[in-house]
């Protein structure tokens, strides 16, 4: 994949555009990793909600997370969103994607939540995500990088090692991070959530 990541906007009535024109717009700037999925996404619904402007990341679901942009640029909430295809366990998608997020929003992100899923993704991707967002959030209050890992991590219940290893990565990644990050104002944290209905546990 090439680092040039393209990002796009999707009209009201889901038509692709160009990039955002005129002046950049106000407000929180917010990369959410894994949008496509549901965890992921009602997290960047809950930050657009909160009038966030939202940049949905995605490996694969490009229909959901187009869903999901037109949703958020349909609102009457001033927020906006865009999607952008990436390899998150790649260092070079990692930065096109901040990239992307400042050159469309105009300035640097806030907030940083980390939910993609698969092992590479899990562990190597939330570690490159993390670092560049350490490096580029903005300072002096206000930025947060948020990761998610799972009750499995304290369960350890059978059959699922390799998931389980991989958001025990995020865990101690996560833990270390918080405390590099102390005295720049960023804040680090991890999510576990609870149970919930997935699409892809109901399928036979």
């Amino acid at each position: 994949m090439s680092s040039q990541l393209t990002p796009h906007l999707l009209l009201h009535g889901g038509g692709r555009i160009r990039q955002l024109g005129g002046a950049p717009p106000s407000g929180p700037r917010a990369i959410v990793t894994g949008g496509a999925g549901e965890i992921g996404g009602a997290i960047a619904a809950h930050l657009a909600a909160l009038g966030a402007h939202v940049v949905i990341s995605y490996f694969s679901g490009s229909g959901q997370a187009d869903r999901l942009v037109g949703e958020i640029n349909a609102s009457p909430s001033p927020s906006r969103a865009i999607a952008v295809k990436a390899d998150v366990s790649k260092a070079a998608d990692v930065k096109a994607l901040f990239d992307a997020a400042e050159e469309t929003f105009g300035g640097a992100a806030h907030i940083l939540v980390a939910c993609a899923g698969a092992f590479a993704v899990n562990a190597k991707g939330t570690f490159l995500c993390c670092r560049e967002a350490a490096n580029r959030l903005v300072r002096g209050g206000g930025g947060r990088i948020v990761t998610i890992s799972t009750g499995l991590v304290k369960a350890l219940q059978p059959h699922f090692a390799a998931y389980t290893a991989s958001k025990a990565a995020v865990e101690a990644t996560t833990k270390i991070l918080a405390k590099e990050l102390r005295g720049t104002q960023i804040t680090a944290n991890c999510v576990a959530p609870g149970r919930w209905t997935r699409r892809c546990s109901t399928r036979g």
